[in-house]
């Protein structure tokens, strides 16, 4: 049996733990793969539609489902709104 033990206040994350990547360009995103012989690699989902993804899935007709978790960040704010949702449609 796990236990979690609530504190009082939120872990602190320094900036320097945890640097920002820059994005990749679209135009250069899929070049940034390496795909077996057999297979194709093709762009589901991006911003504006989906923003802060944490998790996806496919369903068995290929529809893709994507998790937002909108406001989420290491560095939080009491001020700032957290909206989690799903995003569907894409095929």
């Amino acid at each position: 049996m796990a236990v979690i033990a609530e504190t009082e206040s939120n872990p602190e994350a320094l900036p320097e733990d945890l640097p920002r990547i820059q994005p990749t360009p679209l135009d250069e995103v899929l070049q940034t793969f390496e795909v077996k012989s057999g297979f194709t690699l093709e762009l589901a989902a991006q911003e504006p539609l989906v923003e802060d993804p944490i998790d996806a899935v496919f369903d068995e007709d290929g529809g893709l489902y994507v998790v937002e978790m909108r406001g989420y960040s290491e560095r939080r704010d009491a001020k700032r709104e957290f909206v989690a949702r799903v995003v569907s449609g894409f095929k």
